[in-house]
């Protein structure tokens, strides 16, 4: 990838990521008004909003699927390194190669299966809203398409690094930039 295409790329990659943060802080601000206009219909008025779990429910489930696309951009899924980090410089490269690979197919596998729970018949239109239910499931395959692109841009950088720099090069995710796995830290102190 040449120098041009890789900072228009990391443009887009950022742009993707803003916008997902942008969207799952617009729906948390959207919940906590639909749940304090719930609150107050009920308690206040003392009629409810037939409509408003509901919604709110289908807020969280595109919060969860938006963060993921901007946890996978920054290298930030759940991880426990500690075993990774523990290991030669050799193990240490493959196991870090391998979840990369690992996260790329379930993302994919994620975007496919979605695609076709959005396109099948596993839809219906909602009683309270009257949106069809393949609107909220959109987010599915979606944002695993960009979890997707974005794991393979990861297991890119790092496949180029094992090349360039060596088995020490591959950065374990879960740790901070630069961070040097356990073994070499205590060889250091």
């Amino acid at each position: 990838m040449t120098r041009r295409s890789g900072a228009a790329a990391e443009r887009v990659f950022e742009f993707v990521d803003c916008a997902a943060q942008r969207l799952t802080q617009a729906l948390l601000l959207a919940i906590i008004a639909i749940v304090s206009a719930q609150v107050f219909c009920r308690f206040v008025l003392n009629s409810s909003l037939v409509w408003s779990e509901e919604v709110a429910g289908w807020c969280m489930v595109w919060i969860v699927f938006a963060g993921a696309v901007s946890l996978m951009r920054g290298d930030g899924p759940v991880s426990i390194p500690i075993f990774v980090m523990l290991m030669p410089p050799t193990p240490r490269a493959v196991a870090v190669i391998f979840s990369r690979l690992a996260a790329l197919a379930a993302s994919l596998f994620l975007a496919w299966y979605g695609a076709r729970v959005v396109a099948g018949g596993f839809n219906m239109i909602s009683q309270a809203t009257g949106i069809d239910t393949r609107y909220v499931k959109l987010c599915v395959p979606v944002s695993a398409v960009f979890m997707a692109v974005f794991a393979a841009a990861h297991l890119a950088a790092d496949v180029r690094r094992l090349r360039r720099q060596g088995r020490g090069a591959v950065a374990v995710p879960g740790t901070r930039h630069g961070e040097p796995p356990l073994r070499e830290a205590g060889a250091q102190l």
